[in-house]
């Protein structure tokens, strides 16, 4: 098996990663079933990005409102480590990271 054959074989399907995370989050109340980003009554915001305060677009909010109720995040603002070091905040110990999708046409 070439390296190339070895990459692709190992690439992860984030297509059926975020899908699997959204019908387990569906299915976390088997009485009640209901979209994750409904449950809390809480607002529903746009996730967007700490240092910019632009929003996310695509599968990334999707992605995100599923991470936010199943962590029960309350502000729907995402950065990286380094970002939230930049604005003075400190992550959580034993936190984890979120997946969100970066898309960026050649040309």
């Amino acid at each position: 098996m070439t390296a190339s054959t070895k990459a692709r074989a190992e690439r992860r399907d984030i297509h059926a990663e975020i899908t699997e995370k959204l019908i387990a989050a569906i299915e976390a109340d088997p009485g009640r079933p209901s979209m994750p980003w409904r449950r809390s009554s809480a607002p529903l915001f746009m996730p967007e990005y700490a240092l910019t305060k632009k929003l996310y677009n695509g599968i990334n909010i999707v992605s995100l409102w599923v991470s936010a109720e199943t962590q029960s995040f309350v502000a729907p603002v995402w950065g990286t480590y380094r970002q939230w070091s930049e604005l003075g905040a400190q992550v959580r110990k034993g936190e984890k990271s979120s997946m969100v999708i970066f898309f960026k046409l050649c040309g």
